[in-house]
């Protein structure tokens, strides 16, 4: 998979927000069988997105964007905010069940806030 973001766009009067700093993926899996808009009810789905940060030689690596928190970055209605910039970032996991296991968090952290 090949993800790039090469565009800015202005969040403010003074302020720009750099789109390759937040150029992410999701994966959403979902139950067998269910269909339609019942994908999205009674935990029948779960969700990963990935984002692409550059490192301090602008080499590309891949993050976990954590849902949990939401960092008021910026502003109700701006683009950063209705792209996922308030959400913070956690380092990939080393292995394939630590990745697991951080979905699995994720997913019955944002269950436990809709109840």
């Amino acid at each position: 998979m090949r993800l790039s973001c090469l565009n800015t766009s202005k969040i403010g009067p003074t302020k720009y927000w750099d789109l390759s700093e937040n150029c992410e993926s999701s994966i959403h899996l979902t139950k067998n069988g269910v269909k339609g808009e019942d994908r999205f009810k009674n935990n029948n789905i779960i969700s990963i997105t990935f984002r692409l940060h550059h490192g301090k030689k602008n080499e590309p690596y891949l993050v976990l964007v954590s849902h949990q928190k939401n960092t008021g970055t910026y502003g109700k209605g701006s683009i950063g905010e209705m792209n996922g910039g308030n959400y913070e970032t956690v380092e990939m996991p080393e292995t394939i069940e630590e990745l697991v296991k951080f979905v699995r968090k994720e997913n019955r952290k944002k269950r436990e806030k809709k109840q």
